[in-house]
């Protein structure tokens, strides 16, 4: 069974989240507290993180950096409805490798349709 890590703070977000992905058939762990999902995460478990970007403590994306600290494998969703761009400092080939941004709002089946594409691809130890 495919597991999914989601956090996000928004807990309506995170219960619609949640359920749609636990109805889809994935098993999900989910945190509103990206410090809390950071000290409880699994390396190697997770088969995708979806990570809300605009967080209180830690944002979407410095929990993914510190995330792939642990599993260099990750592969990660970032759902953000933030209209700023995006500044990704690392070289964007690499990342676009083990991460995908998504606007919000985000309909129940480009969540999903998005999910898939990541998953069919093949697996890589990229160190950003």
């Amino acid at each position: 069974m495919t597991r999914i890590l989601v956090v996000d703070d928004d807990k309506d977000n995170l219960n619609l989240f949640t359920t749609v992905l636990e109805y889809a058939g994935f098993k999900v762990v989910s945190y509103s507290d990206p410090l809390e999902a950071l000290k409880k995460f699994k390396p190697s478990y997770y088969d995708l993180v979806i990570l809300d970007y605009i967080m209180p403590n830690l944002n979407g994306f410095e929990l993914y950096e510190r995330l792939r600290q642990k599993d260099e494998s990750l592969k990660i969703l970032i759902l953000t409805a933030s209209q700023e761009q995006l500044h990704i400092s690392h070289n964007q080939e690499l990342v676009d490798m083990v991460l995908k941004v998504v606007r919000k709002p985000i309909g129940i089946s480009k969540l999903l349709d998005e999910i898939d594409s990541i998953l069919r691809l093949e697996k890589t130890s990229v160190v950003i």
